[in-house]
């Protein structure tokens, strides 16, 4: 599906989506990422009512799946989530449910109030906007963040838990965490935002207080949108509302670029040769009272996730008006979105690959101290503690490479005074003169002209909306 969305086969993608969404409805370890997915194209297709719903159901089983929200009911989903990770432990991190991550529920309400404007309800526009701002506030809120230290203390309980198994056994675990503390991650972005902000997001509401709400609440969150961007336009209008004037007879382009970075597994092999300690037998099998370290090679596999970026070239939207060229500037920078709130998470993610491959040594340690005990110290017992510990791990392959691959890479806007004969010309990529699109402006005060492009070779997707 990725492949087509790329060359811009929206049409493609949108049977390709269906097919997976039909699959994968009613499994509620995965649904959520394909609602979001098929929303997203039927977004692009033009389909905005359809959008919404399948955006709602994603944002509804996000709710359920975190148990976040007040007065929920959690018993059937605490106690599958509970399951699950019991399972996730010696077998595959995918088989935790998908809850989604904030960014997934901040461009859900967002592309839901686009869809409304699209469809010239600003009323439920406003409605979702106001839904928009109050997720983004719990996300950068402490709440969250308790929420975040909770499951990791979690985490490390069941961690310490395996690693007091070790240590009976007479494992060393400073070898293991030795071997495991050189695996990082290397994925880098360009902006420094912090945890859970999208300025696109708050820049749109922004955009319409000020044409159909209070000026007031339409500058504070200018400003703002001010401190993550040297946007240009951002600053213009922000000038404006500071000085208490009307945002009016002006068009603004707003350009969603490329495709966002997405999530691979990277398989990890290590042998790490643990010393146990183990009594040693005489030839009648009794206990001499002594005791010996055997080193014994566990062999663990593993997948580690792995933030990667699409690697297509950076392009703008150069818009020609009363034959003056004006080109977009960033506002927002998706892949740095994802990649702030990947690494927020790191640590949890981190550990939970550790809790299980400390999990599969403790039953492999376990299992070669019950063999030395009948064989003795030996070669014997080292190669059947050797093939029990592989054994193990061989089972656990495979860790969470979940993500929302149909979001962009960044968001660009640039604004511009409504021409008199009501039409701006958009340049491709390539620049050619004969690549232009000549675009007629709904009617309207304050106009917004929305172009979707997957990569710089794909067709660009151009519908329009009013504010006022």
């Amino acid at each position: 599906m990725a492949n087509t969305w790329e060359v811009g086969d929206v049409e493609g993608t949108l049977l390709e989506s269906e097919k997976l969404l039909d699959k994968q409805r009613e499994k509620w370890r995965n649904n959520i990422i394909f609602f979001l997915e098929h929303a997203a194209v039927l977004r692009a297709a033009g389909r905005f009512e359809d959008s919404n719903w399948h955006f709602q159901t994603a944002l509804d089983l996000m709710d359920e799946r975190k148990g976040d929200l007040s007065g929920q009911s959690q018993g059937r989903e605490k106690t599958a989530k509970a399951a699950s990770e019991m399972v996730a432990v010696l077998s595959n991190l995918n088989v935790l449910p998908y809850t989604g991550y904030g960014y997934d529920r901040i461009m859900a309400h967002t592309y839901i109030a686009l869809n409304y404007l699209a469809l010239g309800n600003r009323e439920l526009a406003q409605v979702e906007l106001n839904r928009l701002y109050a997720t983004q506030q719990y996300l950068v809120s402490e709440e969250y963040e308790k929420q975040i230290n909770k499951d990791e203390a979690k985490i490390q309980r069941q961690q310490r838990t395996n690693e007091a198994k070790l240590v009976n056994a007479g494992a060393k675990m400073s070898v293991i965490h030795s071997r495991l503390s050189g695996v990082r991650q290397s994925f880098t972005a360009a902006a420094a935002y912090a945890p859970y902000v999208n300025p696109f997001a708050t820049y749109l509401k922004a955009l319409f207080d000020g044409t159909n709400g209070s000026k007031e609440n339409a500058r504070v969150m200018m400003s703002k949108v001010s401190e993550f961007s040297e946007n240009s336009f951002v600053k213009s209008d922000l000038e404006l509302l500071s000085a208490g004037k009307e945002i009016e007879s002006v068009t603004y382009v707003i350009f969603e670029s490329n495709m966002a970075p997405f999530r691979s597994e990277k398989l990890i092999n290590l042998v790490i040769p643990i010393p146990v300690e183990v009594d040693v037998l005489d030839v009648n099998g009794y206990r001499t009272g002594r005791t010996r370290t055997e080193i014994v090679p566990f062999k663990f596999s593993f997948s580690w996730p792995k933030l990667n970026d699409k690697g297509q070239p950076n392009v703008s939207q150069t818009v020609i008006s009363n034959g003056r060229e004006i080109t977009t500037e960033l506002i927002a920078d998706v892949e740095a979105i994802v990649a702030k709130e990947f690494n927020n998470l790191w640590p949890g993610m981190r550990n939970r690959i550790v809790l299980s491959v400390v999990a599969k040594a403790a039953a492999s340690v376990v299992t070669t101290v019950a063999v030395k005990k009948a064989t003795g110290s030996g070669l014997l017992g080292t190669l059947l503690a050797a093939g029990a510990g592989t054994a193990v791990t061989h089972f656990t392959k495979g860790t969470d490479s979940r993500t929302w691959r149909t979001l962009p890479s960044n968001f660009q806007v640039c604004r511009i005074p409504t021409p008199s004969d009501r039409k701006i010309k958009l340049k491709g990529p390539s620049g050619n003169e004969g690549n232009l699109q000549e675009i007629s402006l709904v009617d309207g005060n304050v106009n917004v002209v929305y172009i979707k492009q997957t990569s710089p070779e794909a067709r660009m997707l151009v519908h329009q909306f009013k504010l006022n």
